[in-house]
């Protein structure tokens, strides 16, 4: 690199539709002339596969022709990709994970099963800033829209006009609509939305097959969480932080065991027998 030349942004980039998908192909894409980009993936689709990580079984991975350049295809989790590309492959620290293109939202409480927002927080929990994107489809064709949104949003965290935290996933969701009839940018909390689910069952022999059926959401409520942005034509912005903690809880619990220190037992001995019970 010439003296006085700015270093291009270094950018890990993954998915949980897998390193074929449609999706993955238009971020790098949209990215790519304005980021070196290090692109990492599931070798099949690992949708749902939320935060999980291979434990006990060695992980194959092969490098593979990806667009104009190279990737990396994975045979375990999107968050094992991350892992993998922070801890070994990726060349230096990136100054950003990005997860996606998703094929369908992820949004309320289905955040918790996405593989993309899995993959993203890995990112966060290593201290990496990190944002997932996703569209709300789950066969898109036309990603010209979603291409505009993410550039623009990722060249806002270069620029330092949008930050991340340590430890935040910043999750985008676009709508599937043609540009003029997008609303704008909500940045809003996730949601809870209810939904008509259940499981279809078959018996074949022995053996049971349950197929897991999502049922319509209803459009017609206030808008105050991002599954409502979404399906009114707002781009939805939710920073997720990923702090299990029940806090509350902790300051209450701790009054209780403070303030009934009898409820242990007096010695040792009592102690023991009451930990036993419990």
């Amino acid at each position: 690199m010439k003296k006085g030349m700015k270093m291009k942004k270094y950018v890990i980039l993954t998915n949980d539709d897998g390193i074929h998908s449609k999706g993955l192909k238009i971020l790098y894409n949209a990215i790519k002339d304005i980021a070196e980009v290090f692109v990492i993936a599931p070798a099949i689709e690992k949708s749902g596969a939320s935060h999980s990580l291979t434990v006990w079984d060695v992980i194959k991975v092969k490098k593979v022709k990806f667009e104009d350049t190279y990737a990396y295809s994975v045979y375990g989790s999107p968050a094992d990709c991350a892992k993998i590309a922070l801890l070994t492959l990726a060349k230096r620290k990136p100054d950003l994970l990005i997860s996606g293109t998703n094929h369908g939202p992820n949004i309320c409480q289905f955040i918790l099963y996405s593989g993309t927002i899995g993959a993203a927080a890995e990112g966060a929990r290593m201290n990496i800033p990190s944002v997932s994107f996703s569209v709300d489809n789950f066969n898109p064709d036309d990603f010209s829209f979603a291409k505009k949104i993410i550039k623009k949003i990722i060249k806002l965290v270069f620029n330092k006009k949008i930050k991340i935290k340590k430890g935040t996933v910043l999750n985008v969701n676009i709508p599937y609509l043609n540009e003029n009839k997008i609303k704008g940018i909500k940045v809003i909390k996730a949601g809870n939305i209810e939904y008509k689910e259940m499981y279809k069952v078959q018996k074949k022999k022995k053996i049971l097959f349950f197929r897991h059926i999502i049922g319509k959401k209803n459009p017609n409520r206030k808008i105050n969480n991002d599954a409502q942005a979404l399906m009114k034509g707002y781009v939805t912005i939710t920073p997720l932080k990923f702090d299990f903690n029940d806090y509350d809880n902790i300051k209450q619990l701790k009054k209780y065991f403070k303030s009934n220190a009898s409820v242990m037992g007096g010695d040792n001995k009592n102690r023991k027998s009451f930990l036993i019970s419990l």
